[in-house]
């Protein structure tokens, strides 16, 4: 795909061009999880579910820096194509891939050095804490390739290569689902074996991913000549908002799971586990949503074309809509066929996931729009009300009403938080999204 078509092209067209591969870029480490929980959910019960679900947040920490330098760097890459900058292009790619090579490996040192320490913190003890260490060990070593997998797919796709960047991840899914059954259950290797599985599946992705400079499809390259630090400040700038998203999610499910603990032992933990994997899964498709329109807005705000901007947001809100309503009447309508996704026949975790999903899906139209509109200000460079609105939503609100909730509410509280903090950032972020639009206008 040309960089001019993101210019002049018709906008329903390049919405979907760009959108379904970025959907499915966002869902490989999400359904990689997800397939896990799975598999894990079959083969070793409630046990498997509590210790995955401890594990979550380091896939929450490697999403969040890859997003850092991936979105960080292509946001700023679109808007230069847009501005015909060229020649700025390698310089930052290599910068992106240099930052995040080097988090990666600080990443792998800091969990292998404080392995003990931190499953500790995370409230896991008895075989629980086994099981999360034979996961976390073999994560750890594997996180450069987490963090690279999803930073180049970010690239490939913002370098015209929306199909091998979903093809990227197809692999690495069918890869997963493979090994993990064989590891699993013939072989027995329990949370060792989903560790590698998961692992290897990355590996996979990226050897994909390579064939976008194999075959000379780029425009842009790593170049240690063009390595400069110059553009390090925007890149982190821009990404920021989705690094606070990302951390901030693995920090609620550390929260979450430490008062779900409180309250109502590892079964409601196992519980919160069934919903917070579905919703790796929603969410991931809502980050697609709002990564597939990103290239377009910002090339076309870097090239002062704003009124494709505006355009191209309306669809995206439009689509976000329809997916999240989708998402909340499933879980209204049939919450059991959600949890036999994932467990086999107990009547207590039944119980709690059920009402649980009830609850919790009520966020989901409220928490895509809210995604939307942090992804299209990072797109224009409004890094500051991004983060903002970041902070608020993933973090300090979260903070305040479950402990509010959870005081006044027990268990259920800690289900009616979620909601209560999308729909309250919702009205803060469509405030400033109305400021945006006008500014945006008034430059037309």
């Amino acid at each position: 795909m040309k960089n001019n078509d993101l210019l002049h092209d018709n906008l329903g067209k390049l919405v979907l061009d760009y959108m379904i591969p970025s959907i499915l870029g966002m869902l490989g480490l999400s359904c990689c999880i997800f397939l896990d929980t799975m598999f894990i959910g079959r083969g070793m019960g409630e046990r498997g579910l509590a210790a995955l679900n401890l594990g979550i947040p380091f896939f929450n920490i490697f999403a969040a820096i890859s997003l850092l330098t991936g979105i960080g760097g292509a946001t700023l890459l679109s808007i230069n194509i847009g501005k015909k900058k060229y020649e700025t292009l390698n310089e930052i790619f290599t910068l992106s891939i240099f930052i995040t090579i080097i988090m990666s490996l600080l990443i792998t040192v800091f969990g292998l050095y404080f392995i003990n320490d931190i499953i500790r913190l995370l409230g896991a003890s008895g075989i629980i804490f086994t099981c999360v260490k034979e996961y976390l060990e073999i994560i750890f070593w594997g996180s450069i390739l987490f963090i690279l997998s999803l930073t180049l797919n970010v690239f490939v796709r913002n370098d015209g290569s929306p199909k091998i960047s979903m093809w990227a991840i197809i692999g690495s899914n069918i890869t997963n689902i493979i090994l993990d059954y064989i590891l699993i259950f013939p072989l027995n290797m329990g949370m060792r074996g989903t560790a590698i599985a998961t692992t290897t599946a990355q590996l996979v992705g990226i050897i994909i991913l390579a064939f976008h400079f194999i075959m000379k499809k780029n425009k842009i390259k790593i170049s240690i000549k063009a390595l400069n630090f110059r553009y390090s400040k925007r890149i982190l700038a821009n990404g920021f908002s989705s690094f606070i998203v990302e951390l901030s999610a693995g920090v609620v499910i550390i929260l979450f799971n430490i008062k779900l603990k409180e309250l109502g032992g590892d079964i409601s933990i196992s519980a919160y586990s069934i919903i917070a994997n579905f919703s790796l899964i929603v969410i991931a498709i809502f980050n697609g949503i709002a990564q597939g329109i990103q290239p377009i807005i910002s090339t076309n705000y870097g090239g002062g074309k704003n009124n494709r901007v505006l355009n191209t947001y309306k669809i995206g809100l439009k689509i976000i809509i329809i997916v999240g309503g989708a998402f909340f009447l499933l879980g209204i309508i049939d919450p059991y066929m959600i949890i036999k996704i994932f467990a086999k026949g107990n009547n207590k975790l039944d119980e709690i996931a059920s009402l649980g999903i009830k609850i919790y899906f009520i966020a989901f139209i409220p928490m895509g729009i809210n995604i939307l509109n942090v992804g299209v200000l990072q797109s224009i460079e409004s890094s500051k009300i991004s983060t903002m609105i970041s902070l608020l939503r993933g973090l300090i609100l979260i903070i305040v009403f479950l402990e509010i909730f959870s005081l006044v509410f027990k268990l259920n509280g800690v289900w009616i938080t979620t909601p209560v903090v999308e729909i309250v950032t919702f009205i803060i972020s469509i405030y400033f999204m109305i400021k945006e639009k006008e500014k945006l206008k008034k430059m037309i």
